[in-house]
C-alpha cells in the first residue's frame, strides 16, 4: 500500500493527571514581557517553552534540574505539577546537571504522591481468628468492580498484605497465591495487579461487608442499528479518537507511554499539514481497571470513531465489551489480548501462532548446535527440535576456547548454531564465542547463526552480528539510516528534543496505520482488512481476521538478518 502522510487539525491535552488531557492551542500560556522581575533573570536564565506532550519531570530530566529550583524560578507551578503547552519556564543556568534522573524521579514522586499511610500492625494468629470471626470489619463504601469471569482487579498499594487484601474481598488468602503465584513470585510489589476471584454466591448478593458490587460488563449502553458511515480527508468529517494509556501510576510518570502519546503526536504533525481534521483526547488509565470502566461509563467515548488502548491485558477486554456494544473499532497496542470474538479488536502484537514460519527455510536440511546456559528460550528450543531430527544440545562454557565446538560441525554439511539465551549477558558471550568460532574455521566449515527473538533487545554488539551473519524473527525492527526513519527522527528531536525510543516508533506507526486507513477507506475499513497490509516506517503489518465475527490480528513477523557484508536485510 502506498504510504499515506495526511493531515489534520489537532485537538491535544492538556497533562492533568486527574483523567483527561486537552490540549488546544487557543489555551497556550504566553510570556508577559511587562514582567519586569523575570526579565532581569534572561542573563542567568534560559527560557524553555513547554511543548506538547512534555511534563515537569522531562524538562527536569532533559536539564539536570532539582524539582526544587523550577518551582522557586516559576511560581506558576501548581501543586499537580500541570504544565501546558506554550507555557514559558525559566531554567536556572547555574543549576543545571545537578540532579540525576533517579533523584528527579524522587523529587517529582514526592511532589504528587499523597501522604503515606500509617503502617499496618503486626497480625498475630489471635487477631487473624479474631477478625475472620467479626463479619462488621468494613471498608470505605466505594463500589467494588468485578470483571465478567468474576474478578476484581486489585492494585497493590503501599502497606496492604495479603491478609488485609484477602479481608477485604472475604477470600482466602491460599486462593489469591494460587489465581497470581507468577505475580508473588518476589512477594507482594506496590502496583502489582492481583485477579481476586469473588465466589458467585457473594457476586450475586450484590455487596461484600456493606460496599456495593457492580459487573463491569453487560450494562454498557448499546448502539442500536448501522452507525452512519463516515468519509475522513480535507474538508471532510474529523476523525474523532481517544487514546488511554497509563500515563501514570501511583502518580509517577509512565515514560514509555508518554514516549508512544509523543509518536502518536509525531504523525497528527505530519498529517494535519494536508488539511486532515482529528480530534484526539487522551485519557490517563493510571494502572486502575476502576478507572477503565469509569472512563466508558462516562459516555465520553461513545461516540468517537476509533479508540486506541488501554495497554494492559487485564483492562482491555473492559474497553473491548464497550466497543463492541457501541460498534467502535478498538486497537490493542502492545499486548496480546484475549478477545478472540470481537469483531471490533484489532491487535497489533504479531500472534505467536505465526512467530517461526519464517525460520523454517533457515533451519532445513542443517545440523542444528543448540548452545545452552541454564537460562534460555525453552519455547523457541522446542520449535527447532520439532523442526529436526539432527538436533545437539551443547552447555556453553564460558572459559573453554573456540575450538573445543570444532568436533560438533561436521565437514560438508553446513552447522547452524542457535542462540536462546534469555540474559543479555549470557547472550552476548555466546555470540562472542561463536565470532571466535567463525574466525577459527576461516571458511573451511560452513555455519550460520540464528538467535531468539529477545535477542533484538540484548543490545549486543553489531559488529558481532555482522560478523556472524545471524538472523533473528521479531515484531518491531527500526533501521535508523532509513530515510523515513531519518526523517521521523527529525521531526521528533525538533517537538520534543531528544531521540524517539522504540515505543515512539510504535505510538508514530499505529496512529499514521489507522489514520491513514480511515481516510483512505472510511468508517467502514473494518470491511476491508482481512488480509490488509501496508509499511509504515520499517515494520510490516499484516492484518488477518482469525474467524468471521473474530478479531483481527497482526500476523507478521519479520526476519532480520545481519549481513556480513555490513547490511541489514529486513523481510
Amino acid at each position: 500500500m502506498k504510504r499515506l502522510f495526511l493531515v489534520m487539525s489537532l485537538l491535544l491535552t492538556v497533562p492533568s493527571y486527574a483523567g483527561v488531557y486537552n490540549y488546544s492551542a487557543d489555551d497556550a500560556e504566553v510570556y508577559d514581557a511587562s514582567d519586569r522581575d523575570k526579565r532581569r533573570k534572561r542573563r542567568d536564565y534560559i527560557t524553555h517553552v513547554v511543548g506538547i506532550g512534555e511534563t515537569v519531570y522531562s524538562i527536569l530530566v532533559r536539564y539536570g534540574l532539582p524539582l526544587n529550583v523550577l518551582r522557586v524560578d516559576n511560581d506558576e507551578i501548581t501543586d499537580d505539577l500541570q504544565l501546558k503547552p506554550g507555557q514559558t519556564l525559566f531554567i536556572n543556568k547555574s543549576a543545571m546537571g545537578s540532579a540525576t534522573e533517579s533523584q528527579i524521579a524522587t523529587q517529582v514522586n514526592a511532589a504528587v504522591q499523597p501522604k503515606e499511610p500509617e503502617k499496618e500492625p503486626v497480625v498475630t494468629e489471635e487477631v487473624k481468628k479474631d477478625v475472620a470471626q467479626d463479619d462488621s470489619v468494613t471498608t470505605s463504601g466505594e463500589v467494588i468492580l468485578v470483571d465478567r469471569n468474576g474478578f476484581v482487579h486489585h492494585t497493590v498499594s503501599e502497606g496492604e498484605t495479603l491478609f488485609w487484601i484477602g479481608r477485604t474481598y472475604d477470600v482466602p488468602v491460599p486462593v489469591i497465591r494460587e489465581k497470581n503465584a507468577d505475580k508473588l513470585t518476589d512477594g507482594l510489589i506496590i502496583g502489582t495487579t492481583l485477579m481476586i476471584p469473588l465466589d458467585r454466591a457473594v457476586i450475586e448478593s450484590g455487596q461484600i461487608y456493606g460496599r456495593p458490587i457492580r459487573v463491569m460488563d453487560g450494562d454498557f449502553e448499546k448502539y442500536e442499528g448501522v452507525r452512519p458511515a463516515k468519509n475522513f480527508g480535507v474538508g471532510l468529517q474529523p476523525v474523532n479518537v481517544a487514546m488511554l494509556l497509563p500515563m501514570t501510576v501511583d502518580g509517577i510518570p509512565q515514560k514509555q507511554f508518554s514516549e508512544f502519546y509523543q509518536g502518536a503526536l509525531v504523525a497528527l504533525d505530519s498529517i494535519k499539514r494536508e488539511g486532515v481534521s482529528v480530534n484526539l483526547t487522551l485519557y490517563d488509565t493510571k494502572r486502575d481497571s476502576s478507572e477503565v470502566y469509569r472512563i466508558v461509563s462516562s459516555g465520553e467515548i461513545a461516540d468517537v470513531d476509533l479508540i486506541i488502548g488501554p495497554v494492559y491485558d487485564d483492562m482491555f477486554p473492559i474497553v473491548a465489551d464497550y466497543a463492541r456494544a457501541r460498534k467502535i473499532p478498538v486497537v490493542s497496542p502492545l499486548g496480546d489480548v484475549d478477545c478472540d470474538d470481537n469483531p471490533y479488536v484489532f491487535q497489533m502484537k504479531a500472534d505467536e501462532e505465526y512467530h517461526y514460519d519464517k525460520l523454517d527455510a533457515l533451519v532445513s536440511g542443517k545440523h542444528i548446535v543448540v548452545m545452552t546456559t541454564g537460562d534460555d528460550d525453552e519455547d523457541f528450543i522446542n520449535y527447532i527440535k520439532s523442526r529436526s531430527s539432527d538436533v545437539r544440545l551443547v552447555a556453553f562454557n564460558r572459559t573453554a576456547k573456540p575450538d573445543v565446538l570444532l568436533p560438533y560441525m561436521p565437514y560438508g554439511k553446513e552447522t547452524l548454531f542457535i542462540v536462546a539465551a534469555n540474559s543479555r549477558v549470557m547472550a552476548d558471550q555466546v555470540v562472542s564465542k561463536l565470532v571466535g568460532l567463525r574466525s577459527l574455521t576461516a571458511g573451511r566449515r560452513d555455519m550460520s547463526v540464528v538467535a531468539s527473538s529477545k535477542i533484538a533487545r540484548m543490545d549486543i554488539d553489531p559488529l558481532a552480528l555482522f560478523k556472524l551473519g545471524i538472523s533473528y524473527v521479531t515484531t518491531y525492527h527500526i533501521d535508523r539510516s532509513d530515510y523515513l526513519v531519518r526523517k521521523f527522527d527529525g521531526n521528533y528531536i525538533r517537538l520534543f528534543g531528544n531521540l524517539p525510543s522504540l515505543y515512539a516508533y510504535k505510538g508514530y506507526d499505529i496512529t499514521m496505520f489507522f489514520l491513514g486507513t480511515m481516510v483512505e477507506m472510511g468508517s467502514d475499513f473494518r470491511d476491508y482488512m482481512d488480509n490488509y497490509y501496508t509499511t509504515i516506517l520499517r515494520s510490516r503489518y499484516k492484518i488477518k481476521q482469525l474467524k468471521p465475527d473474530g478479531k483481527f490480528v497482526n500476523k507478521e513477523w519479520i526476519l532480520v538478518t545481519y549481513d556480513t557484508d555490513y547490511s541489514i536485510d529486513v523481510e
